[in-house]
């Protein structure tokens, strides 16, 4: 066995138990997630769906509670009125809950010997559960797991920023597929449900939109549906929910 499985299967190990892994002396795993250790602990959460919506909408690094909370809530009030909608869940990197991390070459031949430790308090604090070698990303990369959901975006700065990393992506999603975002504004909350089909592997070709807003206590009001194949102008409501088109345009969120 080549020196970097080996130390490939010591570290998955290590991560995969809680907190096996040896600690940087100079740095503080319990201020590295600041005030987010009580939520973080709560993640994965059971509905995913409304966890990685709570993360997308809020931009935090992980849910808040209220928020998810209130999500959940609205996805099952939805669900009663359009129950198709409980099949269509957020297409979204935080459903990979997974992070290519690039090193130098230094950076490297640590991480291949076992002895790259500058993440030892972010692997642990955001449950990382496996790490992979990724040659196809490059000869310097791995593919950290996480076991929660968060914002892959904002935790990618943080690995980035980390000694002798060269660069820190999401991995996302590779096909497209059926998906659904929200739209906040003010106290009223917007779903656009996406049920995609027909060749998603490069790009769906059928779409058909089921639109909600959802004032406090899951107050439902379905606002149609829409089919932009069919002759006609997108309905109002489609048009002034720009924050998901362009959402649903995409793959994934944070």
């Amino acid at each position: 066995m080549s020196t970097l499985w080996a130390s490939r299967l010591a570290l998955g190990a290590a991560v995969a138990c809680g907190g096996e892994t040896t600690v940087d002396p100079g740095g503080s795993c319990a201020e590295l997630a600041g005030g987010l250790t009580a939520r973080l602990a709560k993640s994965p959460r059971p509905n995913a769906a409304a966890e990685i919506l709570a993360i997308e909408t809020s931009k935090e690094l992980v849910a808040p509670d209220a928020l998810y909370e209130r999500v959940a809530a609205e996805l099952a009030a939805i669900a009663e009125i359009e129950p198709v909608t409980a099949t269509i869940a957020p297409l979204s990197p935080c459903g990979y809950n997974a992070l290519r991390v690039d090193f130098d070459q230094a950076g490297w031949a640590s991480v291949a010997q076992g002895t790259y430790h500058a993440w030892d308090c972010h692997n642990r604090a955001y449950g990382v559960t496996d790490i992979v070698a990724a040659p196809s990303a490059g000869a310097s990369s791995v593919v950290l797991t996480f076991g929660k959901r968060i914002n892959l975006g904002l935790l990618a700065k943080e690995y980035a920023s980390l000694p002798q990393v060269t660069d820190a992506e999401r991995v996302l999603p590779t096909t497209d597929g059926p998906d659904v975002c929200l739209e906040v504004q003010v106290d009223q909350h917007y779903y656009v449900f996406d049920q995609a089909a027909g060749g998603c592997e490069t790009g769906c070709l059928e779409n058909t939109y089921f639109g909600f807003r959802v004032a406090p206590g899951a107050a439902v009001t379905k606002l149609g549906t829409y089919d932009p194949s069919l002759p006609g102008e997108a309905p109002a409501w489609y048009g002034l929910l720009s924050d998901c088109r362009t959402r649903l345009n995409g793959i994934g969120g944070p």
